[in-house]
């Protein structure tokens, strides 16, 4: 199980954390490249032998215009990070705590401070979470817990550890499941960089503090189903997030709220918008692809006492998710530019007729 301890604390502005190293950044930039001399000098951090890395690949440096860390790719070889491609070509990249990096064959993680004390640069120590990990995750208990992750979502802490049962901590449910959405946004980056782009965003979005710290787990490589079904399982998880988020967001009832109509052949003559909120409602509550427990669930709409209707082919329900999250995604667009008007009208910022965002007000006459 992997538990948290006492924290490390270093004289450093930033670390690299991969599944065989370690890397203290103590200074504002620092190059990363393959192990040797070039032009008479190594590498900041030495990324091993292996041809596929140049003698300098990369540059991490701190940008003082935009206040952040960016890294730029000094390769024809290219690299990835959080599953986006760059290459040589490309503008520096900003670097948030927990962008995955992978330069050849190795992959690690880019982290920030969680805890600094001192005054000046000069005098100031950072502190890192520190992890005591044992790796008693075997195949069968890999199986389970991947299963699980893409029925109720990476994130859903109480359904993840009930499954796991007593043999793992609740962190340790929490680093495998970070770790195995991290694995797939990692092989998903080269098939589908828009979609590993969306997963790695989500994943930073729900990591707690302290998650970002941690690393690979090796039950994860050398798989050739996670590798083969990458882009699937991204999809999944990504699709899970966002019936999670809206049921969170709006209630379970609530859920379609604002949507229109929404577009596509229902499952069943019979179906109706009734049944496309309990969709979302059973799949929020029993998991994706439990089709027998949400049927049975008498809180729901499809339930033998509330309907007597068949249950639809899984295709055409899936088809009617699908496009279920479609309406989902143009309510939350046209909420956000509403938003956006509400915001530029409150900050009186000139349109391009020369007038204010704030609404016209009439001239009262005064006598």
């Amino acid at each position: 199980a992997a538990t948290m301890s006492a924290y490390t604390s270093v004289m450093a502005c930033a670390k690299l954390l991969g599944n065989d190293f370690v890397h203290y950044m103590k200074k504002s930039a620092i190059t990363l490249g393959r192990r040797g001399e070039w032009n008479g000098k190594e590498p900041d951090v030495p990324l091993g032998e292996s041809k596929k890395v140049s003698r300098v690949h990369a540059k991490i440096a701190f940008c003082r215009d935009s206040g952040r860390y960016e890294i730029v790719c000094l390769s024809k070889n290219g690299l990835f990070v959080d599953g986006r491609f760059l290459s040589c070509y490309y503008l520096p990249v900003p670097l948030d705590s927990g962008s995955l990096i992978q330069i050849g064959e190795k992959l690690f993680y880019f982290l920030l401070p969680i805890r600094a004390s001192g005054t000046g640069m000069e005098n100031v120590e950072v502190t890192f979470p520190k992890l005591n990990i044992s790796e008693s995750w075997d195949t069968k208990e890999r199986a389970k817990m991947v299963n699980a992750i893409l029925a109720h979502g990476f994130d859903s802490w109480k359904e993840l550890n009930k499954i796991s049962g007593k043999s793992h901590s609740l962190e340790a449910v929490k680093y495998f499941s970070h770790a195995f959405v991290a694995t797939v946004i990692h092989h998903t980056g080269v098939k589908d960089a828009e979609v590993a782009s969306s997963l790695s965003k989500m994943l930073r979005e729900s990591q707690p503090a302290g998650v970002a710290s941690y690393g690979p787990l090796k039950i994860f490589s050398k798989w050739p189903e996670l590798e083969d079904m990458a882009v699937a399982w991204a999809r999944r998880l990504l699709l899970l997030h966002k019936i999670r988020k809206a049921v969170t967001t709006y209630g379970e009832r609530a859920v379609l709220d604002g949507v229109d109509e929404i577009s596509g052949v229902p499952p069943a003559p019979w179906w109706t918008r009734t049944h496309d909120v309990d969709l979302l409602r059973g799949i929020s509550r029993h998991g994706f692809g439990n089709a027998p427990a949400i049927r049975d669930d008498p809180e729901l709409c499809f339930s033998p006492k509330n309907s007597g209707k068949p249950w639809p082919k899984s295709q055409a329900v899936g088809q009617r998710l699908r496009d279920i999250l479609r309406a989902l995604t143009l309510r939350n667009a046209k909420y956000n530019r509403k938003s956006r008007r509400r915001r530029v009208a409150s900050l009186n910022i000139p349109t391009t007729n020369g007038t204010s965002g704030q609404p016209k007000r009439l001239k009262q006459e005064t006598r």
